[in-house]
């Protein structure tokens, strides 16, 4: 996936912020990944700090993006949900992320902005 395409996300979740702004889902605060607090220091001496990748039930890989310059933020599965509900609308189609419920909040909080998400039913553990 492209960084355009990443970068087109991470302003949707920027811009509806607002929304999810004082939302305390109690799974995801037990999450580190969910709370990052290592801040830009952290990842200056690093250009591609992680790889991103959503895959089928079959495991076979579909998207990769790099996690650039920062830790698992929420915008890398949103762009790579985003682009594989534009690029399968007819299929019926569930995620499976370790933070989903943080994933699912926001998605649910943001969904007038990004209708196309709420096709996704989200399971997490």
């Amino acid at each position: 996936l492209p960084p355009s395409e990443v970068n087109t996300s991470e302003a949707f979740c920027e811009s509806t912020n607002a929304n999810v702004t004082g939302i305390k889902d109690p799974c995801a605060l037990a999450h580190k990944a969910a709370d990052d607090a290592r801040n830009a220091t952290t990842w200056q001496k690093c250009d591609d700090s992680g790889l991103f990748a959503g895959a089928c039930r079959h495991d076979i890989p579909l998207l990769y993006t790099n996690v650039y310059k920062s830790g698992e933020k929420l915008y890398y599965p949103i762009s790579i949900l985003g682009k594989i509900v534009k690029s399968f609308p007819q299929s019926r189609i569930g995620v499976l992320y370790d933070i989903g419920c943080q994933l699912e909040t926001h998605i649910q909080k943001a969904s007038n902005s990004l209708p196309i998400l709420m096709l996704l039913h989200i399971t997490y553990s």
